[in-house]
């Protein structure tokens, strides 16, 4: 859409303290992504005494760099308060010039370009700093979901924080944002239903506020799996707060994440319910865990029942009245109604907003031929803390639970690790998105080879791409290839040991068995007309052992809140991973810097994340180290028992000047609208 001509509104609001009214003037001043001055425009304004008064300015663009995931083109836009053509206060926000449309014939689109959502639900918490929402924690988590092959992110259930909108919008991740996990009927002790009545509509206020200049973001979520939309009440409120958000905000879609299962075998009562509430407030105990513990059930282990369940005609009939207030309807586990829906609401646009990450493949051959069905989240696209052991495959038992008790730490979702460790289904995700073709290689952990095993439908596998598993020696090993091909061979030393067929029938992966022998282990993918499109080697590691320290940044702001993320590994000298290799490590920091998180991706640990030790977790551990407010020269030093230390030097640096926000000027907002 070259030569797009946009209309962009700026309010810049101005607050006065002082006890006679003042007379001002206004100027604002929009740079296109290369910084050079677009638009301009100056206006007076008076404020009362003690009081406020808003400029609103438009400002044409003849020729707008629109913003978009593959081109996320950012715009900024400076107010400045002048007095007696003195310079008093300036305020500047980035945004984004961009269009989004959506119906159910032609599905989304972003500035006219067809689009479907490869979403990643997340959580709050940045992992092994725990719930810090700095910069360069939220900078990191979207570059390596990006560089992933998701283009969105879901923030599950929590409005997002200013630097995570931040760092979507640089890198072109759209955001579907939420405002709760609660609304009347509580679903643990003491959760948001105790302030729903009284705070929604300011925290609605609140999550539109620090959205609104946010390209990435086209969508609010107003609820996750709300059983009360099944209930007159609820769906009253579900039209009140869809309304209340498109009145904040008229420029983006609505949805809310809706779980059939769980309207269906929710009870209707109202005050039956509230009475529960209030007993279980008094006794300590959760009024819903009996609730919540038959839906994960159904959801983690009784797949083809569930599909069956959700297309029940009670499950429309409990959903549809709320589905109906909504621009989007957001299914939460109901993939088994997307075809159904097109036929009984063909105007509905819909939307996965929650459906397993091992379901991902199976989802995606549906929705990619779906035009109502605009894309899919999956649960989760970044493991958390919480919901304990939810997703682990354990091995040496059969016995099956919801979660785990102590020391179960993590959910252990199987996509990326809470140190932005990439696993096997982050690669298949990839090739069922058309984003890459493979090979990639993976191995069940050959040292439980033979063990029984606690199968989830959360979690396909616990492969990792690894051929050294030393003193696993003729054991059975489980080698998992994932491809877009015809064909895969597979050869260990140079012999050929299986062939098979493989496509996207099979899911893109081929199973292979064989005793464990070390070497190099070759993937090698076919065409169907016998072409080679890509080998992938696996090689054992020998029997040296050293610690591999690579820290991604050395140079740091000084500004006491920036980050060194320093992955560690256990290697040999090649640089070969040892998963089997693991042992405790310690991280000490000197200088001008400080640990604020070490720990591993492992699920179920004693351990935290704020102690210098830390046991390593299939050969692999993170250190983060947070910038203190001086400049100079940190010495972060690793080590462990059997291997010479290693050090890394960091360099921080004097954080550039900034202009001081001072008092007057309180916020800019700057509303982008693409004229036609």
């Amino acid at each position: 859409m070259a030569g797009t001509a946009a209309t962009v509104l700026a309010e810049t609001t101005v607050y006065n303290r002082e006890a006679d009214a003042q007379i001002v003037d206004v100027v604002t001043e929009i740079l296109d992504p290369q910084g050079i001055l677009v638009a301009t425009s100056r206006s007076s304004l008076t404020v009362p005494a003690a009081g406020s008064a808003t400029a609103r300015q438009h400002l044409e663009i003849s020729d707008a760099a629109l913003w978009s995931p593959g081109t996320p083109q950012l715009h900024r836009a400076t107010s400045r308060i002048l007095a007696a053509n003195s310079t008093i206060d300036t305020a500047s926000d980035d945004f984004g010039i961009r269009m989004v449309t959506v119906d159910a014939r032609r599905g989304l689109r972003i500035n006219g370009e067809p689009l479907k959502l490869r979403g990643a639900a997340i959580h709050h918490d940045n992992g092994v700093i725990g719930a810090h929402t700095l910069d360069a924690a939220d900078e990191r988590r979207i570059r390596i979901l990006k560089e992933s092959g998701f283009n969105a992110i879901r923030s599950a259930h929590n409005a997002a924080s200013r630097s995570l909108l931040s760092a979507c919008d640089r890198h072109g991740v759209l955001v579907m944002d939420e405002l709760t996990d609660a609304w009347f009927r509580p679903k643990v002790l003491n959760d948001y239903s105790q302030n729903f009545v009284e705070c929604w509509e300011d925290d609605l206020e609140a999550l539109v506020a620090n959205a609104f200049n946010h390209p990435s973001v086209i969508m609010y979520s107003i609820g996750n799996e709300i059983a009360e939309t099944a209930t007159p009440r609820g769906i009253e409120m579900n039209r009140r707060i869809a309304d209340r958000t498109r009145e904040l905000d008229p420029t983006r879609l609505v949805t809310n994440g809706i779980n059939g299962f769980l309207n269906l075998i929710s009870p209707q009562d109202e005050e039956k319910l509230a009475k529960k509430a209030d007993a279980a407030r008094e006794t300590g105990e959760n009024p819903n865990k009996n609730l919540i513990g038959v839906l994960n059930l159904i959801i983690g282990i009784l797949d083809r029942m569930l599909d069956k369940i959700v297309r029940l005609p009670a499950v429309d009939k409990r959903t549809r009245e709320a589905f109906a207030a909504l621009d989007v309807a957001g299914y939460n586990y109901m993939t088994g109604r997307y075809e159904l829906d097109a036929k009984l609401h063909p105007a509905r646009v819909i939307v996965g907003s929650e459906t397993r990450a091992a379901h991902t493949v199976k989802i995606w051959k549906q929705i990619e031929h779906l035009d109502h069905v605009i894309g899919d989240f999956a649960w989760t696209g970044w493991d958390y803390i919480g919901e304990a052991g939810l997703a682990t495959k354990q091995y040496g038992t059969t016995k099956r639970s919801i979660y785990h008790p102590y020391p179960a730490l993590l959910a252990g979702e199987p996509v990326i690790d809470i140190t932005g460790f990439r696993q096997t289904q982050s690669y298949l995700n990839e090739i069922a998105w058309h984003l890459a073709t493979g090979p990639h290689i993976a191995v069940e952990p050959v040292n439980h080879s033979g063990e029984k095993v606690v199968k989830t439908g959360w979690r396909a596998t616990n492969s990792i791409p690894s051929w050294s598993w030393e003193g696993c020696e003729g054991r059975e090993a489980t080698v998992e290839v994932y491809a877009d091909a015809a064909r895969i061979e597979l050869h260990l030393n140079g012999h050929t040991v299986g062939t098979a067929e493989s496509g996207r029938d099979g899911d893109y992966l081929t199973k292979f068995t064989l005793p464990y022998q070390p070497g190099d282990l070759t993937a090698v993918a076919y065409a169907a007309d016998g072409t080679e499109i890509g080998r992938r080697t696996l090689t054992s590691a020998g029997g040296s052992l050293r610690l591999d320290v690579q820290p991604e940044t050395t140079t740091l702001v000084a500004d006491g809140h920036d980050l060194a993320y320093i992955p560690i590994e256990l290697t040999d000298d090649e640089g070969i991973l040892r998963p089997l290799a693991d042992r405790t490590l310690t991280v000490s920091v000197e200088g001008a810097a400080s640990l604020l998180g070490f720990g591993t991706g492992e699920a179920i640990t004693t351990e935290g994340f704020a102690s210098p030790a830390h046991h390593t977790f299939n050969g692999r551990a993170l250190a983060v180290v947070r910038a203190g407010h001086e400049p100079g020269e940190a010495t972060v030093t690793v080590q462990g028992a059997g291997m010479e230390p290693q050090n890394v030097i960091l360099r921080l640096e004097s954080p550039a000047a900034t202009p001081s926000s001072g008092v007057p000027v309180e916020a800019i907002t700057a509303e982008p609208s693409p004229t036609r």
